[in-house]
């Protein structure tokens, strides 16, 4: 914007702050409770639209993309490198197609169920794990001790039907497994409900197909598996396919044993068969699911899948399950069937079978999506946030929702809690001062607020506003702590106390009801104002009465989000934007230069 243009805007709005200059107001009160906190009846000041300015499509100079360079391919090889297979299985190539028995016919029911093999584990029975603190995953009682914080989950088939979705995942669920196909028949009349149900409600899901290798080819198989909706695309909720290779259930009728009577090598080669071709397809190498006796005694102890393939290890009611085929670690432990202890006598927390992964809900998220995670991984829906909660002075950013947090920490690190629950309005401040900020939530005019990020205890609770105003944060005072206040229709109400129904200290109006509220240090002088966002437009001042504008300048377009923070830890507040899940972020208002990406 040119010099003049900008000085003629900002007479303008002087003449406008003196035209009220005498009018004098009483703040009203932001009310606890109901609609009795109205705007006060002043003058507006409204920020006054800016001379046309051609829109750009990034926050930097006109025609210079700031694009982050795209995740690279996770390698992730397992912590020790397996021993050479006894057996000498895994060298053979040859790919073995059993014949087909007569008798085999596609079962008129649900099929195969998945877990036979998980009822004989050789581990001792697992106590009962203990809650979870908010910090954590939520935990069932019924899940193994050493889980707990691991991210839960089920299988289901078309003998569960249709599944409630909302309350598995409000019990605790975070991803499930859906058969797709048995053998060379597609097989869940329910498959749609289950597959879809469980994304619907934001669990990540995949497919699972149950081998019957004595009635054709692994590649056959694997593409029954795709056409039957088991393949994988790379939207991040998708899950690898999975293959159910486990002890025969239908040795009554097909007169063979319990390894289909095929030998070790013709079973490696089976399954080598179906994973190339799920692979060929997908570009993911599927999640193979087996125990540790089938897997000895049928694949006799192969390692041929031990580099490539996540296992998926079925141990009932074990302390921990043992790793065959030299694979060094479990990827999903499938714990208990449809009950939570070994008579059968409870149900189990989830329908199916029972499942908790193997990491953190960064790595069951990386598992999904094929890539290595990115550092904040901002989810559709989140609303962003920024704050100095790493204590160096310095802002970093993150996001919230349905009660769980992910805050960007120091060393391209992140840490993901939760506190609160579905609906609430996040918030982030200093509120004791000790130069690092906390979080709080605002829930229908009632702040609960923490200061420590460890216990999460709730240590301050306030009444301030209604449900929906927005909420703001900031040092209205430059007393080095953060205090409330809330942005109702280009109105401004701010206090700088904690007691538990403060009084409102400044009023102000600034901006308009559509305009999405701002809050920084802009100058560096330690007292946070005011701003608002508008269609790719900053409008900021440096004052909390009768502000007027004292910044104006374009960043970014209208669809991206707005945040601020001081990204460097100079002391002033700047601004950055939002947009497909990407932070570009300025340390200066006036070069307005991309100074950093983060994602």
């Amino acid at each position: 914007m040119k010099t003049n243009t900008l000085a003629a805007l900002l007479a303008s709005l002087a003449l406008a702050s003196t035209a009220v200059s005498g009018i004098g107001v009483t703040p009203a009160i932001a009310a606890p409770v109901g609609d009795s906190a109205s705007p006060v009846a002043e003058a507006t000041i409204l920020p006054t639209e800016p001379p046309a300015v051609t829109p750009t499509q990034i926050p930097a100079t006109p025609g210079v993309e700031v694009v982050p360079s795209a995740p690279n391919s996770p390698t992730n090889p397992p912590a020790t490198e397996p021993q050479n297979d006894v057996s000498g299985l895994d060298q053979v190539t040859a790919a073995a197609t059993p014949t087909a028995p007569d008798a085999a016919q596609r079962p008129s029911d649900g099929g195969a169920v998945m877990g036979q093999a998980g009822q004989v584990a050789p581990q001792s029975s697992a106590k009962m794990a203990q809650p979870l603190s908010a910090s954590s995953e939520p935990a069932v009682g019924e899940q193994p001790a050493g889980t707990e914080g691991k991210p839960l989950g089920l299988d289901v088939s078309g003998w569960q039907k249709n599944v409630d979705w909302t309350t598995v995942k409000n019990s605790g669920a975070r991803f499930a497994y859906i058969k797709t196909s048995e053998g060379p028949w597609t097989l869940n009349d329910y498959f749609a409900q289950q597959y879809n149900g469980a994304a619907n409600v934001g669990l990540l899901r995949g497919g699972y197909h149950f081998a019957r290798p004595n009635l054709s080819s692994g590649s056959s198989q694997a593409k029954v598996m795709l056409e039957s909706g088991g393949g994988w695309s790379g939207d991040g909720k998708t899950l690898p396919p999975a293959l159910d290779i486990e002890d025969n259930p239908y040795v009554s009728t097909d007169k063979t044993n319990k390894c289909y009577g095929m030998t070790p090598a013709a079973l490696v080669n089976w399954v080598k068969d179906f994973t190339s071709t799920i692979k060929a397809s997908t570009g993911r190498d599927p999640v193979i699911y087996s125990s540790y006796y089938f897997w000895q005694e049928c694949f006799g102890s192969s390692n041929a899948f031990a580099n490539s393939n996540p296992l998926w290890i079925a141990a009932y009611y074990a302390s921990s399950p043992w790793m065959p085929g030299q694979w060094p670690k479990y990827t999903i432990w499938q714990y208990a069937n449809g009950y939570a202890d070994q008579a059968q006598t409870r149900l189990a927390t989830f329908p199916g079978d029972q499942n908790v992964f193997n990491g953190t809900m960064d790595d069951l998220r990386e598992l999904a999506s094929g890539t290595k995670k990115p550092v904040i991984g901002l989810i559709p829906g989140a609303t962003v946030i920024s704050g100095k909660w790493a204590g160096d002075g310095k802002t970093y950013v993150g996001w919230f929702k349905d009660s769980q947090w992910c805050l960007e920490m120091p060393s391209n690190t992140r840490r993901c809690f939760y506190f609160g629950a579905a609906g609430d309005k996040p918030v982030v401040g200093d509120w004791d001062g000790d130069g690092t900020a906390t979080i709080g939530i605002v829930r229908s005019g009632v702040w609960q607020l923490t200061n420590n990020l460890s216990s999460l205890s709730v240590d301050l609770v306030q009444y301030f506003g209604v449900g929906t105003d927005t909420p703001i944060t900031g040092d209205w005072n430059g007393d080095r702590k953060a205090t409330i206040g809330i942005f109702r229709n280009g109105s401004w109400q701010v206090t700088n106390s904690q007691a538990r129904g403060p009084k409102v200290d400044v009023s102000a109006y600034f901006g308009v009801g559509t305009d999405t509220p701002v809050v920084g240090d802009w100058n560096g002088d330690k007292w946070d104002t005011f701003g608002v966002w508008r269609n790719g437009i900053f409008w900021l001042t440096d004052s909390q009465l009768r502000p007027p504008v004292n910044y104006v300048f374009r960043f970014g377009v209208g669809t991206d989000r707005p945040t601020t923070g001081d990204w460097n830890g100079d002391g002033k507040t700047s601004v950055g934007i939002v947009r497909d899940g990407t932070w570009q972020l300025t340390n200066d208002l006036k070069k307005l230069s991309v100074d950093s990406v983060r994602f």
